[in-house]
């Protein structure tokens, strides 16, 4: 997994707890972490990668738009509707 991945790259044991961790160990994990878009940042290339997609007018921004499903599913099953209920915030 992701986790296990960044502590192999800083060699810190995954199973350790973190307040067993030394400054040294804090210190690696910490810029081995900032080199990955976390938090507002993503959310804010997110945002701007849809309002990108409505500006061309392209099929995938109007569909966010209106809160439907994106990739080619059908609008007339439950699908479309769980859509609806869980997406209308994307834009």
């Amino acid at each position: 997994f992701f986790c296990q991945k960044i502590c192999a790259d800083c060699g810190i044991d995954p199973q350790k707890r973190t307040c067993d961790l030394t400054e040294e160990e804090e210190l690696r994990l910490a810029e081995e972490i900032g080199k990955y878009v976390l938090e507002n940042p993503l959310r804010r290339m997110y945002k701007a990668n849809c309002a990108h997609l409505l500006d061309i007018k392209h099929r995938r921004g109007l569909r966010l738009k209106a809160g439907l499903p994106v990739r080619w599913q059908r609008s007339n099953n439950t699908n479309a509707r769980t859509a609806r209920k869980l997406n209308p915030w994307r834009l």
